[in-house]
């Protein structure tokens, strides 16, 4: 009988085993995924705050070579 009893343990211990590395496999997949996303954000801002000052610089040499 114990030999049954050990067995059982066993399978409980590697259903524990199996459960923590999902739930830990899915926390790394979410943060890289959230990593992810931030750089991409950071990426777009950076973009737009070139094509902001290009817009801003013709503009402004607009109105300077209008006036001259």
């Amino acid at each position: 009988m114990p030999l049954f009893k050990k067995d059982k343990d066993n399978k409980k211990e590697d259903r524990k085993d199996d459960r923590k590395d999902k739930v830990e496999s899915r926390r790394n997949y979410r943060l890289e995924k959230i990593n992810a996303l931030k750089e991409k954000i950071y990426a777009v801002a950076a973009k737009r705050k070139w094509l902001f000052l290009i817009i801003a610089a013709a503009i402004a040499a607009y109105l300077v070579f209008k006036f001259v």
